[in-house]
């Protein structure tokens, strides 16, 4: 102690240690060097990072305590502080603090409820805490997510991270999605996600669901697992490619045919839940990748590769023949309920094509102009209520029920691919992978 008494008569001592709560500052008085005191505090603050419905109470409340002593360098004696002030103060999002001044007792905490503005989707709460005094010791800010139907609301990090995929259940009203590598599911609200715990830590990549309501998800060792039960248990399906440890596609039909894609590997499929595999024989090129995979309403399969302009067709999986020609630049097809192939490229902006059933030739139905061009394309195509929703990164979201007259429904240069949950509720992903632009119906 003899060496912290020479500092401090010499001038003042400050000294700061980082902990895995919040953090822990040991400072000091100020410049009167006849004060002998060396106060310690630690705080803690509960009620972080909440999502509410914009101009309503967050479900929990905002809390903050502390533990903090004071030395006397002169004595050696430690006292422990009566009081901490602390004031609560919005500083985005128009919202309102029901209690902003307190005092927390020695060992003891504070609480207010936070109702969340409508101004904006993000929210700020910032609580200043300060000693008998009025000096201020530190500063903490409380983070929310104000969700408000009828608004495009712009979600960074959401819920802890990038939206990779994401699948629903309409008949029994569920909704799956990775975001990073870890599996989440939808709760009461689109707003509240929690997260599937899975025994093995596995890092998964791209989920699917089948008709009868299974759900298969892809891992980044290569395996992939399903889960019979609504993601409450998964069991390890044979491996896709064997002695490949990485990432494939994943794709799933309307017969519930389960098809694993991947650059240089031949492309093949299960129709037995995951258990066997076959592989393609003759029609495809093994070096490049077939990049979707569709059925036809006569049982054959329709797909394309990421190397040429060709589709492809298939009574049985394993031998393919071309069909037709497609647009150059094409990124993306689909294949609507009346066998209507429907391609997008990157011409003239974006452009969309048409193929009807019984035509040799891709017909142009739209373009508009794009921001960016990305191919290959992913979460592009979406159908809910009788409506097809078409994503065109860098340009927005178009509506339509025959592909041949469209709507532009958002308009936002911003965006890559839309998910769509149970409920009709829009997710977005950005072209940075860092937001996720959220939006439900009044």
């Amino acid at each position: 102690m003899e060496n912290i008494k020479i500092k401090m008569r010499s001038g003042n001592i400050v000294m700061t240690l980082v902990t895995l709560i919040l953090f822990f500052a040991s400072s000091c008085s100020s410049q009167d060097p006849s004060i002998r005191d060396l106060e310690s505090y630690r705080f803690y603050k509960s009620g972080d990072n909440q999502s509410g419905y914009a101009g309503q109470y967050l479900q929990d409340s905002l809390a903050i305590s502390f533990n903090g002593r004071v030395l006397n360098l002169d004595s050696n004696a430690y006292k422990i502080p009566t009081e901490i002030r602390v004031h609560f103060e919005v500083i985005s999002g128009g919202g309102s603090i029901d209690q902003p001044n307190q005092v927390i007792p020695a060992s003891g905490l504070v609480s207010t409820k936070w109702k969340i503005g409508t101004s904006s989707t993000n929210q700020i709460v910032t609580a200043s805490l300060y000693d008998k005094t009025g000096k201020l010791l530190a500063k903490m800010d409380f983070t929310a997510f104000a969700f408000q139907p009828g608004r495009w609301d712009i979600i960074s990090n959401f819920p802890v991270g990038y939206l990779n995929d994401m699948v629903r259940d309409t008949i029994n009203a569920k909704t799956f999605m990775i975001v990073g590598s870890k599996l989440y599911e939808e709760g009461d609200n689109y707003f509240q996600w929690k997260e599937v715990q899975n025994v093995n830590n596995i890092n998964f990549h791209s989920i699917e669901i089948d008709k009868k309501g299974t759900l298969y998800v892809g891992a980044w060792d290569g395996n992939l697992f399903k889960s019979d039960d609504h993601g409450k248990t998964f069991s390890e399906c044979t491996k896709p490619i064997p002695n490949y440890n990485g990432y494939f596609e994943l794709i799933v039909n309307t017969d519930n045919t389960i098809w694993v894609s991947r650059w240089t590997y031949p492309l093949r499929y299960s129709n037995d839940g995951g258990q066997t595999w076959k592989i393609t024989e003759s029609g495809l090129n093994n070096s490049s990748q077939a990049m979707d995979v569709f059925k036809f309403s006569n049982g054959n399969f329709i797909t394309w590769m990421g190397d040429n302009y060709s589709v492809l067709e298939s009574s049985n999986g394993i031998n393919w023949l071309p069909i037709s020609t497609l647009p150059k630049f094409t990124s993306k097809i689909y294949v609507t309920e009346k066998d209507e192939i429907i391609a997008i490229n990157q011409e003239s902006g974006m452009s969309i094509y048409k193929l009807a059933n019984g035509s040799q030739v891709f017909t142009r139905v739209y373009s508009l102009m794009a921001s960016y061009n990305t191919a290959p394309m992913k979460d592009v195509f979406n159908k809910i209520n009788g409506y097809y929703y078409i994503c065109i990164p860098g340009a927005g979201i178009l509506k339509t029920i025959n592909f041949n007259s469209f709507e532009l429904v958002y308009d936002n240069s911003d965006i890559r691919g839309l998910m769509i949950d149970h409920n009709g509720v829009f997710f977005v992903t950005n072209k940075d992978f860092n937001k996720v632009y959220c939006y439900k119906e009044k």
